[in-house]
């Protein structure tokens, strides 16, 4: 992902994973990639990722279930575990 480094960059990497949710790259219900690993991906922090994924729980697009990772948030389940 080209990152323009003068604004902060987790909402780049939040609208990047809102893009790829609309678009069935990752279905509701599937589990999201580590952290690390989309950390790579992206070539940010991982901090970055975790900002993200944070943000996507505030509004409903994520959910996270402890010790099993985040997952795509589909109609059928609350928005926090």
């Amino acid at each position: 992902m080209d990152l323009d480094r003068s604004v902060p960059v987790w909402p780049r990497v939040a609208e990047e994973l809102k893009r790829r949710i609309a678009t069935g790259t990752y279905a509701p219900g599937t589990r999201m990639p580590g952290v690390a690993v989309l950390a790579a991906e992206l070539d940010v922090a991982p901090a970055t990722v975790q900002k993200a994924y944070a943000g996507l729980r505030t509004e409903g697009l994520l959910r996270t279930v402890l010790r099993q990772g985040s997952f795509v948030a589909d109609e059928s389940a609350p928005a926090k575990e």
